[in-house]
């Protein structure tokens, strides 16, 4: 086992050294069955800390593992064969063939891709960051997690295919027919291989070489309406006529016990699975329309969010210390208190994000407010772009207290995104006791 690299991601075989020890990141693909979310969870207890995360891509975080425990922990998850990868992260939409929106069942598609993947050797030497979303097109879906190839199946005969961003940020660089897409992807990831070892999709200099060494393939078709996904909070209906519950953990983290407990639940109510995705939610899958209520009431008193109006929802962070060296601030201690200093603030319009350090691990790019140990102040404006200051966390604590108040002030119909912007970076600031 050896410490990665800047720029690396952990996996199971190769964890990352944190400030509590080593930790291992799984990227599931397909909903995990109760029985193999127990056994994690019995092996995060047995081999770890017993702190599970669920990160801002979707990703199922173990830690607390030891030099010792590491391995032993990677030879359990081996056993389990379970649909994660750990290689170029393939990200599918949360309900992949299960999602009753769905224009098809992309999984068996999926799978050739993967297995492609897995054995193709030009790109055994790329990028560790580079990242592919597979996108089935239902009411589910990826749109604000960046990737740099994304695919969106459109219909039987039609796939779009897009590089470097999010759903709205992308560039398109044409239509296939599914039979092509595998071949097609490969050659995607080897042409950015090719650019060298740092390279990622953004690095290859505009879609018209590729098209063109492509060209064969290309195929016309009508533009996806990019409707707005749903949100992963709430109920979904599945293609068999049962549902999926996303909910999530608050801050992203749960305890294994109580992810235990959790699932033991959802399995005494009929649910199949659990599946971590992004945005920090977790779905159960397979609830009847009788046991869906049952067990989201027992979800919310079991500190779980099961309200996508929830205030924790709009507060995110990253490990913060002592989980991380790197930090300069116990984030996880922060959050709590500081949205519940801005309960009446977070109304679903903005994001706050709370960092440990300068690297922002865990931020989401659309984050309006926040706060990077040990002293600095972020404010997002939309007209001036990202405005800085300076002022401890208690200042900040404080000062987003006095921001909370001033919401009660807002104008008829105005959200707190429109009352920030109103009042500009400069004046945020200085209400935050941080001024530029």
């Amino acid at each position: 086992m050896t410490t990665l690299r800047r720029g690396e991601c952990p996996g199971v075989t190769h964890p990352l050294q944190t400030g509590d020890g080593w930790l291992a990141r799984l990227v599931p693909f397909a909903p995990i069955a109760l029985t193999d979310i127990a056994a994690l969870c019995e092996a995060s207890l047995a081999h770890g800390n017993g702190m599970l995360e669920i990160t801002q891509r979707g990703n199922l975080q173990v830690r607390g593992l030891s030099v010792a425990s590491a391995p032993r922990f990677a030879a359990l998850v081996q056993t389990l064969n379970l649909p994660a990868d750990t290689r170029v992260p393939l990200l599918t939409s949360p309900l992949l063939g299960l999602d009753a929106d769905e224009v098809l069942d992309g999984r068996a598609l999926f799978d050739e891709l993967r297995a492609a993947v897995a054995r193709d050797t030009a790109i055994a030497d790329i990028h560790p960051k580079v990242s592919v979303i597979f996108d089935g097109g239902g009411a589910l879906r990826l749109d604000e997690v960046a990737a740099d190839v994304r695919i969106n199946l459109l219909s039987a005969n039609s796939v779009e295919i897009r590089l470097a961003g999010n759903a709205l940020t992308s560039w398109q660089l044409g239509y296939v027919a599914p039979g092509d897409l595998t071949s097609t992807v490969i050659a995607v990831l080897s042409a950015i291989a090719a650019q060298g070892a740092h390279a990622r999709a953004r690095d290859l200099n505009g879609a018209g070489p590729l098209r063109h060494t492509l060209a064969s393939v290309w195929h016309p078709a009508t533009p996806r309406n990019l409707t707005p996904a749903r949100n992963p909070i709430g109920q979904h209906r599945l293609k068999d006529g049962l549902l999926a519950l996303g909910l999530a953990f608050p801050f992203g983290q749960i305890h294994a016990r109580d992810l235990l407990g959790l699932a033991r639940r959802a399995g005494h109510e009929g649910a199949s699975a659990l599946r971590p995705t992004a945005g920090k939610v977790c779905l159960v899958v397979g609830l009847t329309e009788v046991a869906l209520p049952r067990f989201r009431a027992f979800a919310a008193t079991s500190n779980i969010i099961t309200d996508a109006a929830d205030p924790r929802r709009y507060v995110t962070c990253c490990a913060g210390a002592p989980a991380c060296s790197a930090a300069s601030i116990s984030t996880r201690d922060w959050a709590p208190r500081i949205t519940q200093a801005a309960h009446h603030l977070l109304d679903g319009s903005i994001q706050m994000h709370l960092s440990g350090c300068a690297k922002g691990c865990g931020q989401p790019s659309a984050a309006a407010l926040g706060f990077v140990g040990p002293h600095g102040v972020l404010v997002q404006d939309q007209a001036a772009g990202l405005t800085t200051g300076t002022a401890s966390i208690e200042q900040f604590a404080s000062g987003i207290a006095h921001l909370n108040g001033l919401s009660h002030a807002r104008l008829l119909g105005e959200t707190s995104a429109d009352l920030l912007a109103r009042m500009g970076a400069v004046r945020v600031l200085a209400t935050l006791g941080a001024p530029a």
